[in-house]
C-alpha cells in the first residue's frame, strides 16, 4: 500500500491529550485518535511490507472505538491485546521446534507466528506513540485520586501481612515438596509469627506504606529531591546492604519481602526475625501511573483493586 507523504515530525510528536479532551467533544477526540492510528498503522505495515487484510480500517476503527468505551483502563488494555489474537490468531504452540531452527523457520506455522508477532509490534508501537492510555484517562478519568490509591495499596498490604492469608507459591495444588506441603508450612509459620505483632506496629506500617506510595508517585512526576530526602529520613538503612541512591522501587515479595518493603516493616517496629515469615509469597502491589489504578499481582495473576 502506498503511503502518502507527511511531515515526519507529525508522525512522532505527542499531542496535548489533556487540551484536546478539554476543547473538543469526546467523539471528535476519538475520531482524531483513530485517524492518527490508521495513518501510523499503514506507515509501519508498509515499512515492513506486510499486507494485513484482517485489520482493515473499519476493523481498526471498531477496535479503537470499543477501547475508549471500556469502563476501566485495565479492561481497555486487555481488550486491545486480546482482540488481536482473535483477529490474527497466534499459532506459536503449533510450532515443532524439534526440527531445528533453520527448518522451523521454513514451516508455515513459524511464518504465521512471525507474522502475528510483527503485527502485534505494529499495534503496540502505534498505541504507545499516540499515547492511547493517556487519551483514555483524559476522556474517562482516573481510577482513584493519589491519596485514595495510596490508602488502598497500604490497606491491602496490611491485610495480607498482618491478617491471615494462605501462602501460595503457585504450586499449592501440587503434591510435591515445593507444593502443598511447603505452602502449608509457610502458612503455619506466618500465623505463628503474627502472634507477636502489635496494633502499634500495624498502624505505623500502614502509615509508612501510604507515605511511601505518595512520595513515589510525586517523585515519578517531578523528580523532586525532597521525596528522596523523605526516604532517607523515614526509612534509614543503617548501613545495611541496601541504600536509596536509585530512588523508589515497587513493593514486592518473593519468598520474603524485597528490601523496600523489608525496611518499611523494620521501621514500623516489626521484629526482624518475623519480617520474612509474615509477608505473602509471590506478591507485588503497584499504582499504575496513568490512572492511579492499584494493581495487585500474585503468581501469574493480576487484579485491579
Amino acid at each position: 500500500m502506498k503511503v502518502r507523504k507527511r511531515d515526519m515530525f507529525k508522525l512522532f510528536k505527542k499531542k496535548s491529550k489533556v487540551m484536546e479532551a478539554e476543547k473538543l467533544p469526546r467523539q471528535e477526540v476519538i475520531a482524531n485518535e483513530i485517524d492518527e492510528f490508521l495513518y501510523q498503522f499503514h506507515y509501519y505495515a508498509s515499512k515492513k511490507e506486510l499486507d494485513i487484510p484482517e485489520l482493515s480500517d473499519d476493523v481498526l476503527t471498531e477496535i479503537l472505538t470499543t477501547y475508549f468505551d471500556k469502563k476501566t483502563l485495565s479492561e481497555a488494555n486487555k481488550y486491545f491485546y486480546d482482540i488481536l489474537n482473535e483477529k490474527v490468531p497466534d499459532p506459536y504452540k503449533t510450532i515443532d521446534w524439534s526440527l531445528g531452527r533453520p527448518a522451523v523457520e521454513e514451516t508455515p506455522e513459524y511464518k504465521a507466528w512471525w507474522r502475528h508477532h510483527e503485527i502485534d509490534t505494529i499495534m503496540c508501537d502505534c498505541k504507545r506513540i499516540l499515547g492511547l492510555e493517556k487519551t483514555w484517562v483524559d476522556l474517562n478519568g482516573k481510577a482513584h485520586t493519589e491519596d485514595d490509591a495510596a490508602r488502598i495499596a497500604a490497606d491491602k498490604w496490611c491485610e495480607l501481612i498482618f491478617g491471615r492469608h494462605i501462602q501460595d507459591n503457585g504450586a499449592i495444588n501440587e503434591d510435591q515438596p515445593g507444593g502443598f506441603y511447603a505452602c502449608a508450612l509457610g502458612t503455619i509459620l506466618a500465623d505463628k509469627a503474627k502472634e507477636n505483632i502489635t496494633e502499634e506496629m500495624r498502624d505505623k506500617a500502614n502509615q509508612l506504606l501510604k507515605d511511601y506510595y505518595l512520595h513515589k508517585m510525586h517523585y515519578n512526576q517531578t523528580s523532586d529531591k525532597k521525596d528522596l530526602n523523605w526516604l532517607n529520613e523515614a526509612l534509614p538503612t543503617n548501613g545495611q546492604d541496601f541504600d536509596w541512591k536509585y530512588g523508589f522501587y515497587d513493593l514486592s515479595c518473593d519468598y520474603g519481602p524485597g528490601w523496600p518493603l523489608y525496611m518499611i516493616l523494620y521501621h514500623a517496629g516489626v521484629p526482624e526475625k518475623h519480617i520474612e515469615s509474615i509477608c505473602p509469597w509471590k506478591t507485588s502491589i503497584h499504582i499504575r501511573r496513568e490512572d492511579n489504578a492499584v494493581m495487585y499481582h500474585t503468581y501469574q495473576h493480576c487484579d485491579e483493586l
